[in-house]
């Protein structure tokens, strides 16, 4: 079983945030995190842009509490390519940042060299 496929049945048993979302993370490179979250029914009331029926995978900035790219799917054969994707992505913005000696870059700021294959459209 693939690590989003596990992610996914993690869902299942992930607590329901105050937004209405569950979240799971697929992989963390220093302060990237790549995280797939479902909205649950709850979520579409509080929120108009929620769809309970999808899910979306998301590149995350812990430190900074902050969405770089996420990315609506409708299935798992969909999201594989984008997981892996974004955690590529997450791996190159930790590696820019490992053994800089600097502080770490707005999430903005790194994520424009990489370019983004997914709208970022989701904000939390």
């Amino acid at each position: 079983m693939s690590p989003l496929h596990r992610a996914y049945v993690g869902l299942l048993f992930a607590p329901e945030g105050k937004d209405g979302a569950r979240t799971v993370v697929l992989a963390r490179h220093g302060v990237f995190e790549v995280r797939l979250l479902e909205f649950t029914s709850r979520c579409s009331v509080l929120r108009r842009d929620c769809d309970p029926s999808s899910f979306w995978i998301e590149l995350y900035r812990r430190d900074t509490r902050s969405c770089i790219d996420s990315c609506r799917c409708g299935d798992l054969d969909e999201a594989e390519s984008i997981a892996d994707q974004l955690v590529s992505s997450a791996n190159a913005l930790h590696r820019s940042q490992a053994g800089s000696g600097l502080s770490p870059l707005p999430a903005a700021a790194s994520w424009s060299a990489l370019g983004s294959r997914c709208d970022s459209t989701l904000s939390r």
